[in-house]
């Protein structure tokens, strides 16, 4: 069991100027974490967590009501349940909620957020020469149906970890998405490989035709753990632009075609 009380100084900006960047532009998180990773015997953990995010940020000369500043609070709730052992079935299943307000609304209102965010996935492997992996996953996260009230309903994580949660490419946030996942791993002395295949989808459309169909994605990846302390990660990734991706891409004169990465890490743990 450990339980985790964090502070952080996401932002700091007193520079002393009574027009931009004053006093009190800072962006502070507040934090709790709770991990318990097995329960008894039974091989299952389970993660709480709240979060709070205080940020004040300057809009410049011209905001609602002549003020320059621009303050959000926003908080987060959530859980995680999982089961990793060594071979055979495991699974993760996360949900958290956000809430809170933004101001800055054209009347001078705050904006309530309202939004929320989950993942599952399940896989079995198997206890055999190279320990096959097969698993699924699925993510959601909500999206905003209508961006002109006083809800803000599209999800956003404090400190989004895109790598590789959703796709070598890094295009994708949990944010306004609906993403099926599919994949196989395996794993020999100090190797790993796999291969993993997505569909990204919009949970809500923000265009006229309503088209939500984004992108899909194949990685191949390969990583190679030299010594306690230094590890290679290599992968290829593979994006085929849909139509809703494909028309936001094109308003900013963006190649929309198919897209490709090669990526290297070289990882160095002291």
């Amino acid at each position: 069991k450990k339980l985790d009380l964090f502070w952080i100084k996401a932002d700091e900006r007193n520079t002393g100027s009574d027009v931009v960047n004053s006093t009190d532009d800072d962006t502070d998180m507040y934090g709790a974490y709770f991990t318990w990773p097995e329960v008894g015997t039974s091989l299952v953990g389970f993660d709480l967590y709240a979060m709070l995010v205080k940020s004040n940020f300057d809009r410049g000369p011209g905001g609602v009501d002549g003020s320059h500043q621009t303050k959000m609070d926003s908080y987060w709730v959530g859980g995680r349940v999982f089961r990793k052992p060594e071979w055979g079935w495991h699974f993760n299943l996360e949900l958290t909620g956000q809430f809170g307000t933004l101001d800055g609304r054209p009347d001078g209102s705050d904006s309530d957020i309202e939004a929320f965010g989950g993942e599952a996935m399940l896989g079995y492997t198997w206890d055999t020469t190279g320990s096959p992996d097969l698993h699924v996953g699925y993510t959601y996260a909500t999206g905003d149906d209508d961006p002109a009230d006083d809800k803000m309903e599209t999800f956003a994580a404090p400190n989004p970890e895109i790598h590789p949660r959703l796709g070598f490419a890094d295009l994708f946030l949990a944010s306004n998405i609906s993403a099926w996942q599919l994949g196989y791993a395996g794993a020999w002395e100090n190797l790993a490989w796999g291969l993993e295949f997505y569909n990204f989808r919009m949970a809500e459309s923000v265009l006229e035709d309503g088209e939500t169909n984004m992108a899909n994605e194949v990685d191949l990846w390969f990583s190679y753990q030299y010594s306690r302390h230094l590890s290679l990660q290599t992968a290829f990734a593979w994006v085929g632009v849909e139509k809703a991706l494909e028309e936001q891409v094109k308003e900013f004169d963006y190649d929309p075609n198919d897209a490709y990465r090669f990526y290297v890490n070289l990882r160095l743990m002291l």
